[in-house]
């Protein structure tokens, strides 16, 4: 039999999310920027693994006008896509301290718009895993440190059995 497994990456503007895409199929397919965003639209990548087809939604970046004008375009693009989804991946870097407030207000827009389908089969994804990190503590102490400060964000917007239950992944898009 064959299956097309849809993975969906959503975050902020400038997490990674396009070099994850690019890591995860071993090429470069999906344009990276520096310091501009790069994706203003949702763009699908596939990958045929076996008898399977891998198929991974690159998102634009939310909050990413000062005004954030296209949220509301790009949620309902993501909206359509949802339904068909097998995982989501919530890409955040791992070098920061605390939710941010563009965090905040990109969850909250996806969890208002999208439900428990959201949350149901997501994993969150720290990406510059491997940058320096900006309170100079051990990394284990960071890592728990950002793990909880969204773990007790997410019970917010969702609940505690899924905030506690969520998986986090470290990764960097370097090798």
């Amino acid at each position: 039999l064959t299956k097309t497994f849809t993975i969906l990456l959503v975050g902020r503007t400038g997490t990674g999310k396009s070099s994850t895409i690019n890591s995860l199929l071993g090429r470069s397919v999906a344009p990276v920027g520096g310091s501009v965003p790069i994706t203003t639209s949702v763009q699908q990548y596939d990958c045929k693994f076996n008898d399977s087809v891998i198929r991974l939604y690159d998102t634009p970046g939310l909050c990413d006008s000062k005004d954030m004008a296209n949220d509301d375009d790009y949620i309902a693009a993501i909206r359509q896509i949802i339904p068909s989804v097998d995982l989501v991946f919530f890409v955040t870097p791992l070098n920061e301290t605390r939710v941010s407030r563009d965090e905040r207000v990109a969850l909250r827009s996806l969890s208002a718009a999208i439900g428990k389908e959201l949350w149901a089969n997501m994993i969150v994804l720290f990406s510059f895993a491997c940058s320096p990190l900006p309170d100079n503590s051990p990394y284990s102490l960071h890592v728990e440190l950002r793990v909880n400060a969204l773990k007790d964000f997410i019970n917010e917007l969702s609940s505690l059995s899924i905030s506690r239950d969520l998986p986090f992944l470290a990764i960097d898009n370097t090798s």
